[in-house]
């Protein structure tokens, strides 16, 4: 699934929280999703997975402890993780985890746009990590950026740095004046967000 995910979307999603065992019952419960944890080498990681915790299970989206209040971060599929970090501070973004190599199957990137939101890069090596369910029902679908200003010009940064297509869409009211703005990834297939 994560070769079939455009360049420039979204790959991944995941969660720090101050309570892994609270937070992953309560998503198990929401969406039926089961969790397997990777031990105390990768931090307690849990990869959260749709249709069971076996080899069946597909990934959905990830858990990790952290600190207080629980945040989700989400990573977009670069093909080159070290040259769209550097592009990124180009256009006015802040490298707030340099590129890495993670667990021998993707290098990863925590970034901040020039607006202060924070995002990452993913760029899988091999089979790699990413979304094995996606745009499905019970799995991640569509996200949403909140902006207070015309959010076509806030995403004129993902624009450049990740080739996304940001559109105003026809059923916007045209007196509204910071309009909706849908974003998809390559040349406009594969919408996901707004």
């Amino acid at each position: 699934m994560a070769g079939e995910i455009p360049l420039g979307a979204p790959i991944w999603v995941d969660s720090t929280t101050p309570d892994l065992a609270g937070d992953t019952a309560f998503y198990a419960g929401l969406f039926g999703w089961s969790a397997r944890d990777y031990g105390e080498e990768f931090g307690h990681y849990t990869e959260l997975l749709l249709g069971g915790d076996g080899d069946e299970g597909r990934s959905v989206a990830g858990i990790v402890p952290g600190e207080a209040p629980g945040r989700w971060h989400l990573s977009f599929h670069v093909a080159d993780c070290e040259a769209a970090a550097a592009r990124a501070e180009k256009l006015g973004g802040a490298v707030v985890e340099a590129p890495a190599e993670v667990g021998g199957d993707m290098k990863f990137a925590m970034l901040a746009d020039p607006n202060g939101a924070e995002f990452g890069l993913l760029q899988p090596i091999g089979e790699g990590p990413g979304f094995k369910a996606y745009q499905e029902p019970r799995a991640a679908s569509w996200f949403e950026y909140n902006y207070d200003g015309v959010p076509a010009e806030a995403m004129r940064f993902y624009a450049d740095l990740l080739g996304w297509s940001v559109v105003v869409p026809p059923w916007t009211d045209p007196k509204d004046p910071r309009p909706y703005a849908a974003l998809s990834a390559e040349g406009g297939k594969g919408e996901f967000g707004g």
